[in-house]
């Protein structure tokens, strides 16, 4: 899930390091957002409310004129910057010069790595469906959120960055019941939590709902059937040059074995 990534250092390659804070973003954006930076342990530029500061090398005071300030890996370009924080330490790192384009990249990339899977819940719940009985099923609302990455790397004019977005757009439920059913469902909401007070014949509000027509004495494995929910996420990206736009789509999903039984009525005349 997001929060326990929200601990984690993930390295991208020997250069890079993504470093994920917390932040508090405004403008539709969750509470929690990652910022991946350049960095080889926790830190971040000026700007982030870190006190560490960056500059090319021999910008900053104590820097060494002896040593390269450029090299050319695999075709990419690299300048040796100075990171100083807090303390007498003085750190060297080499920054890869690579556009917004790719910083979008880098984002979207950690953006799938901490996007939420679903936790659905159901009524009836999955293991006492009943036949003809509308099933509703939601998830947690705090899990239907935009979800934000800024990668950023320092220059020599500045920052240059590029968040990537991810908003959920669709809760799809598909039943697993193949051609016993009539297809998957979706909408457009995470789901309503289903409460007493509805009974058994309302239908959901949100529309998040599903009524298995067979018994699940019928699915391949003669006891449930292999349902899933996906929550489709529309991703979009923006960048400190102005450019950015449309992305495509990400999807994150769970499974879940549905156990559907059918009830006798007994009629007393």
């Amino acid at each position: 899930m997001f929060r326990k990534a929200l601990a984690l250092t993930l390295v991208l390659s020997t250069t890079w390091a993504v470093t994920p804070v917390r932040a508090d973003q405004g403008g539709g954006t969750a509470p929690s957002t990652i910022y991946a930076g350049v960095s080889v342990y926790q830190g971040g530029w000026r700007g982030t409310g870190s006190s560490c500061a960056w500059a090319p090398h021999n910008a900053m005071p104590g820097g060494s004129s002896s040593m390269p300030v450029f090299k050319t890996v695999d075709g990419l370009r690299y300048q040796l910057y100075d990171k100083r924080c807090p303390g007498p330490t003085l750190e060297y790192i080499w920054i890869p010069d690579i556009d917004h384009k790719r910083l979008s990249f880098n984002a979207t990339a950690y953006l799938e790595r901490v996007l939420p899977d679903p936790v659905a819940t159901f009524a009836p719940p999955a293991a006492k469906g009943i036949v003809k009985v509308g099933m509703w099923f939601w998830i947690d609302p705090s899990d239907w959120v935009p979800f934000s990455v800024t990668a950023w790397v320092p220059t020599p004019s500045g920052t240059r960055w590029a968040t990537t977005t991810a908003r959920p757009v669709r809760l799809v439920f598909d039943p697993g019941d193949g051609s016993l059913g009539s297809g998957s469902v979706s909408c457009t909401t995470p789901g309503t939590r289903w409460t007493a007070p509805y009974g058994d014949e309302r239908r959901s509000p949100s529309g998040c709902q599903y009524t298995f027509d067979h018994s699940s004495v019928m699915a391949n494995n003669g006891s449930s059937f292999p349902a899933k929910v996906t929550i489709v996420w529309d991703v979009s990206w923006r960048s400190s040059s102005g450019a950015g736009g449309y992305s495509g789509q990400l999807r994150t999903s769970s499974s879940y074995a549905m156990r559907v039984r059918e009830i006798e009525a007994l009629v007393v005349a």
